[in-house]
């Protein structure tokens, strides 16, 4: 993805994050066709993409870092769902703008943010990109 592009995409996870008090932006919920996640970055660089995020085992390798997580849609907060997802993944990505891929561990926020993206697309997508 061009860097301009990426930026794009990036100022509309910026607006929609803000509008509805969310760290966590999937590509789809803002028109990009590729599957991306937007987390927000308190370093002060404002929201990342991740770009096909790739998850590797476990970071901590133990059952005790699963959490069961609520699912909401900001515009229906009574049709919201439970997950139940790790508190920390090790991920492979690329960023936004970048070709370089970037291996990081994530959590909280940002690993439940990476597993929803990978829940939102069927395996076989997964399967050709992995």
């Amino acid at each position: 993805m061009a860097t301009t592009s990426a930026q794009r995409a990036i100022d509309r996870a910026v607006k929609c994050a803000a509008h509805y008090e969310t760290d966590c932006v999937l590509s789809a919920e803002i028109g990009v066709s590729i599957p991306a996640a937007f987390v927000y970055d308190p370093t002060g660089t404002g929201m990342r993409m991740l770009i096909a995020p790739r998850l590797y085992p476990n970071a901590s390798g133990t059952e005790d870092d699963l959490a069961m997580v609520r699912v909401n849609d900001q515009e229906d907060l009574s049709s919201g769902f439970q997950m139940q997802l790790n508190r920390s993944v090790r991920v492979e990505y690329l960023p936004g703008g970048s070709r370089a891929p970037v291996t990081e561990v994530l959590t909280s926020t940002d690993a439940y943010c990476v597993q929803l993206l990978r829940h939102a697309y069927s395996a076989s997508c997964w399967e050709q990109l992995d």
